[in-house]
C-alpha cells in the first residue's frame, strides 16, 4: 500500500501542489496577474483588441478587478457605462463611481469567477437576458431587502464589441452607499499592521483570514474523512483488497483537498475581505478543486490498474501486463494534459490562442516531432502484437537480456551484464525479436561422438541403450529419439533429437543436466566411451647443426 502511496503522487503532482500553495501565499502575484488584460487572438485586423480588455464578460471583470487591485479608479472607470453623464464630469463622477463600486463589493457584493463567465464577445446567449447583457455579480442589498444584479451591456462602436457595467447598475450604488459600512469583527480584532499593510490592492489582515479559512477547511474535512473510513473499514465486513476498501485509503489527501476548496467557494462571500483577496482567492480555490479532482482520477488509475494487474496474475492472463501498464501510462498522460489546460482556464489565462497558434503550426510540430510518433505508434503495434512481455528473456537486433519496461516512447532492456539498454518504439518494432520465455518446449539436441574401437554390434549397444533412456524419461515430448549420423575422422557420431516438454528455463535446465548424466552412464555400460580428438603436432628433427629448416624431416605423431 505505500508503495501505491509514494506512486500514485508523483513528483509531478507534488510539484503542482507546491505550486499553488506558493501562488496562495504571494497575494501580490494576484495584482501582477490580474492587472494585465487577457491576450486575444489577433484574427481579426480589421477591429484590433479592446485596449482594457472589455470585448467579452470575462475580460470586463479580469480587467475591473485589476484596476481596483492597484486602485487606479480613473483605468476602472473605463468598464462603467458612463454615457448619460456628460463628458466634463464623467472623468470625476468615474473616479468616484469606482470608489463606491469597491466599498460595495467589499460590504458583500460578489463578482462572478471568470472561468465561469463567457470569454466570447456575444457573451452567454442561454441566460434568459438580451443578448446584449450578462450578469457579472451581485451587489448588497438595503438592510432586509434582497441582492441587486450587477448587470454589464455590450455596444460595438467602430465594429468593436465593448463590455461595461450598465448604468442602470451604477445607479444603485447611490442608494445603497449608506449602508455598505457594515462591521468586520474579525478583522478589527487583528492587530493594526495586519489592517493597514495593502498587499495586493487588499489589506494583509484580509489575505489572512481567507488563507486561515481554506486550512481550517482542509484539516477539518481531512481529519472527518479519516474518522469516516476507520470506521467504515471496522465495522463494514469491506476486504482489505477490494476495490472500495483500496480506492477509500488512497482517497482522503485528494478528495480533502477536492471538497475543502468546494466547501471555501461556496462560502467566500461570508468572509469579511476585500473583493480582491476573495476573488484571487476563488481563483486559486478553484484551481486547488481541480487539482484535488484531478489528483483523485489519478489514484482511481492506479488502483483499478493494480488490481486488474492482480487479477490478471490469478488467472495466468500475463500477456494483459503490458496492456495494463501502457494504458495506465496513457490514462495519466491525458489526464495531466487535460488538467493543465484546465487549470490555467480557471486561473484565467486564455488558452484558446495557444490552441489556435498550434492548429497554425500543425505542419511544423507534426515534423519535428514525427519521431515521437512513430515511437508512439510503435509502442502500440508493441503492445497489441505482444512479441514480448515484462519479464520476458528475448533478443532484439544484437542485444539480448531481460524486458524491464514497455513506455510509451521506448522499451528498455536488462542486459546479463547488467546494464540497461533502451530502444525506440519504432525501431523496437521493426527489429527481429526472438523470445526465449515463450518456449513451449527446450530443444535436446547433443551431438555424441564415440570412441572409433567399437564395432558395428557396439554401437548398436549404444543406440539401445539411449533409446531405453530417451522412452523411460517421462518429461521427454513424443518422438524423442537417438540414430547413428556419420562415421567421423575420429568418432562414431550419434545424435539425439528430443524436446523438454517444459516451459520453465531453469527446470528444462535441471532436466537436461539429469538426462546428460543418465546418457552418459548408459553409454559406459554398453562397454563404450567418448572419442578424444586426434591432433597433429609436428617435432622439429634435431641435427648436430640445429633443427631442420622448413619441417622437412619433421615427423607426424598422433597426439
Amino acid at each position: 500500500m505505500t508503495e501505491l502511496r509514494r506512486r500514485s503522487a508523483p513528483r509531478a503532482m507534488r510539484l503542482i501542489l507546491v505550486f499553488w500553495a506558493v501562488l496562495a501565499l504571494v497575494p501580490g502575484a494576484a495584482a501582477a496577474q490580474l492587472s494585465a488584460p487577457a491576450a486575444k487572438s489577433d484574427s481579426a485586423p480589421s477591429a484590433p483588441a479592446d485596449l482594457y480588455g472589455r470585448d467579452s464578460p470575462r475580460g470586463l471583470v479580469d480587467g475591473l478587478i485589476g484596476a481596483l487591485a492597484a486602485q487606479d479608479y480613473e483605468r476602472a472607470s473605463q468598464y462603467f457605462d458612463l454615457s448619460a453623464i456628460p463628458a466634463t464630469k464623467r472623468k470625476t463622477q468615474g473616479v468616484e463611481t469606482a470608489r463606491k463600486l469597491q466599498a460595495a463589493l467589499d460590504a458583500g457584493g460578489s463578482l462572478i469567477q471568470p472561468v465561469v463567465l463567457s470569454n466570447e464577445p456575444t457573451g452567454r446567449i442561454d441566460d434568459q437576458l438580451p443578448v446584449n447583457q450578462e450578469r457579472i455579480g451581485t451587489l448588497p442589498g438595503p438592510p432586509g431587502g434582497q441582492e441587486l444584479p450587477l448587470i454589464a451591456v455590450s455596444s460595438s462602436p467602430s465594429g468593436q464589441t465593448i463590455w461595461r457595467i450598465s448604468s442602470e447598475s451604477l445607479a444603485q450604488l447611490a442608494a445603497i452607499a449608506p449602508t455598505t459600512g457594515r462591521t468586520n469583527a474579525l478583522r478589527d480584532r487583528l492587530p493594526l499592521v495586519l489592517r493597514s499593510a495593502s498587499v495586493g490592492g487588499a489589506p494583509l489582515g484580509d489575505w489572512l483570514i481567507l488563507l486561515a479559512a481554506a486550512l481550517i477547511y482542509y484539516v477539518v474535512v481531512r481529519a472527518v474523512l479519516r474518522v469516516s473510513l476507520a470506521l467504515l473499514v471496522r465495522f463494514h465486513p469491506l476486504k482489505r483488497d477490494s476495490w472500495g476498501c483500496r480506492l477509500l485509503e488512497n482517497a482522503p489527501g485528494p478528495l480533502s483537498l477536492w471538497i475543502s476548496m468546494l466547501l471555501f467557494l461556496g462560502t467566500t462571500r461570508t468572509f469579511e475581505a476585500a473583493i480582491v483577496a476573495r476573488q484571487f482567492s476563488s481563483r486559486i480555490a478553484g484551481a486547488l478543486a481541480f487539482l484535488g479532482f484531478t489528483w483523485l482520477l489519478w489514484r482511481v488509475i492506479d488502483v483499478a490498474a493494480d488490481l486488474v494487474a492482480k487479477r490478471m496474475a490469478r488467472v495466468e492472463r500475463f500477456r494483459a501486463r503490458s496492456i495494463i501498464i501502457f494504458m495506465r501510462r496513457a490514462l495519466k498522460l491525458l489526464l495531466l494534459m487535460f488538467a493543465a489546460v484546465q487549470a490555467l482556464n480557471i486561473l484565467g489565462i486564455d488558452v484558446t490562442t495557444g490552441i489556435a497558434a498550434l492548429g497554425l503550426g500543425g505542419l511544423a510540430i507534426a515534423l519535428g516531432a514525427q519521431k515521437t510518433v512513430e515511437n508512439v505508434v510503435g509502442s502500440v503495434s508493441v503492445v497489441v502484437d505482444e512479441p514480448v512481455r515484462v519479464g520476458d528473456f528475448c533478443k532484439v537486433g544484437d542485444v539480448s537480456g531481460t524486458v524491464e519496461e514497455i513506455g510509451i516512447r521506448s522499451t528498455r532492456i536488462r542486459t546479463n551484464d547488467r546494464t540497461r539498454v533502451t530502444i525506440p518504439n519504432s525501431n523496437f518494432a521493426a527489429l527481429q525479436i526472438e523470445n526465449f520465455s515463450d518456449r513451449d518446449r527446450f530443444l535436446f539436441n547433443p551431438l555424441l561422438q564415440l570412441a572409433r574401437d567399437l564395432d558395428a554390434d557396439g554401437v548398436q549397444r549404444v543406440l539401445e541403450a539411449l533409446r531405453a533412456a530417451l522412452s523411460e524419461a517421462d518429461y521427454l515430448y513424443e518422438g524423442a529419439r537417438a540414430n547413428f549420423k556419420a562415421i567421423g575422422e575420429s568418432s562414431f557420431d550419434v545424435e539425439i533429437f528430443a524436446w523438454i516438454n517444459v516451459t520453465d528455463g531453469t527446470e528444462a535446465i535441471q532436466l537436461q543436466e539429469r538426462l546428460l548424466l543418465e546418457v552418459m552412464r548408459r553409454i559406459h555400460a554398453a562397454g563404450a566411451r567418448f572419442a578424444v580428438p586426434a591432433r597433429a603436432v609436428e617435432m622439429p628433427v634435431v641435427t648436430p647443426n640445429g633443427p631442420a629448416r622448413g619441417g622437412e624431416e619433421a615427423e607426424a605423431k598422433p597426439a
